[in-house]
């Protein structure tokens, strides 16, 4: 029996994962404020396929939690051909893991993929204060 299989099968494993995922999109809600990201990348839905997806992130910055939202296409699958997913996850650097819920195939699923990441401007020093100014007396003849 697969893991998609045992959580389904039991309801306090599947409302705790529910619950968990849940956190993970409130704990990520604070990178919403940054520039939304695009993810391309191969999925693998637990008891299912691998199958290839589509995700808007809540951030394009690299290294930070994101929540996101997609769609998958499962082109094996004999349960399936498409899934819709929200779950979390963390970008790196020009790419992207992420964890969710397919409601459409009432399973875990796992992805990553490509996401055009841009440094976190935030984090940058600042640049250097200018020279203060060099002020001279008028030499008296």
């Amino acid at each position: 029996m697969s893991i998609g299989h045992r959580i389904r099968g039991s309801g306090a494993v599947a409302n705790s994962l529910r619950a968990a995922l849940f956190g993970v999109l409130l704990g990520s809600a604070g990178a919403a404020s940054a520039a939304p990201g695009g993810m391309v990348g191969l999925v693998y839905d637990f008891g299912r396929s691998v199958g290839v997806t589509i995700k808007l992130l809540s951030s394009n910055h690299r290294h930070r939690a994101v929540g996101e939202i997609g769609v998958s296409y499962f082109p094996f699958s004999r349960t399936g051909r498409f899934g819709l997913d929200v779950g979390g996850g963390y970008n790196l650097t020009k790419s992207s893991v992420t964890v969710g819920w397919d409601f459409l195939g009432r399973t875990v699923q796992i992805g990553a993929g490509y996401v055009n990441t841009v440094e976190d401007h935030a984090a940058a020093a600042p640049p250097p204060a200018p020279p203060p100014p060099i002020f001279s007396k008028p030499t008296v003849q």
